[in-house]
């Protein structure tokens, strides 16, 4: 793990960055874009296949600004999940995401593998850049 990052950094690094809202959180947040009918879905089904134990915060919200920091200005481009004074964004939190489960823990674990992390996150960021075009009809900001 990489150590002095802010909550914007790459995807799949983990954040060492810390805001005071971030150590009041007590169930895990998912930070995503909410302009994004791609994402409203992916997340939704995200949080079924978690256990339903983890909150959703569109990333608009003065609520995400204040717990990802001064940096939330440039996080439209992946989600972020907030859990135990951590920010991980992408692939990352997804697959920590899936770790809350019993029945996905092991297999999500699988993204830690050498060589599979690094293909993960670059399949996340090529999702993540024609999100918006996903369903057959690009929105703006594509």
């Amino acid at each position: 793990m990489r150590m002095g990052r802010t909550p914007c950094a790459p995807t799949g690094v983990a954040s060492t960055h810390h805001t005071d809202a971030m150590f009041s959180v007590i169930r895990p947040i998912l930070v995503y874009d909410e302009t994004c009918a791609f994402c409203r879905r992916g997340v939704a089904r995200l949080v079924r296949l978690a256990g339903g134990g983890v909150e959703l915060l569109p990333s608009a919200t003065p609520e995400a600004q204040a717990l990802l920091g001064a940096e939330s200005a440039g996080c439209e481009r992946q989600l972020y999940l907030v859990h135990r004074g951590r920010v991980r964004g992408g692939a990352e939190a997804i697959a920590r995401c899936l770790m809350l489960s019993r029945w996905w823990r092991l297999p999500a674990s699988l993204y830690y593998v050498p060589g599979l992390r690094t293909l993960c996150d670059a399949g996340y960021r090529v999702i993540a850049a024609r999100r918006h075009c996903l369903d057959g009809v690009c929105e703006a900001g594509s």
